[in-house]
């Protein structure tokens, strides 16, 4: 028997993960409560837990001025962080986005 699938309103779907984090159920036996799929709502959950992680990220990015550092010897520019408590970071060279984060996040816990 083919399954049909339902379209959820992401308010929808805001409504059951509130449902199922209030239930204190795995989430195999909320389903079976809710006649949900399981993937569907881990899929769900993933995906919030991703934009929380995201939005924190950028809550915390938005504490740090960047502004345009001293250039490398190579004459590639730099970046100077100034985080909130005044602790300042030059990097000259190029910059990985993901090393960057990693510090910004890391100072950021160090210093608040």
């Amino acid at each position: 028997m083919a399954r049909i699938r339902t379209l959820r309103s992401p308010a929808e779907i805001e409504g059951i993960l509130d449902r199922f984090e209030d239930s204190d159920l795995s989430v195999a036996a909320f389903c079976r409560e809710e006649g949900l799929p399981t993937s569907s709502v881990r899929l769900w959950l993933r995906k919030r837990a991703e934009a929380s992680a995201l939005s924190d990220t950028t809550a915390l990015l938005r504490r740090v001025t960047v502004t345009p550092g001293p250039a490398d010897d190579c004459g590639r520019p730099g970046l100077e962080l100034v985080f909130p408590s005044g602790v300042r970071l030059r990097i000259q060279g190029v910059v990985d986005p993901d090393q960057l984060e990693l510090v910004i996040g890391t100072v950021l816990s160090c210093s608040s």
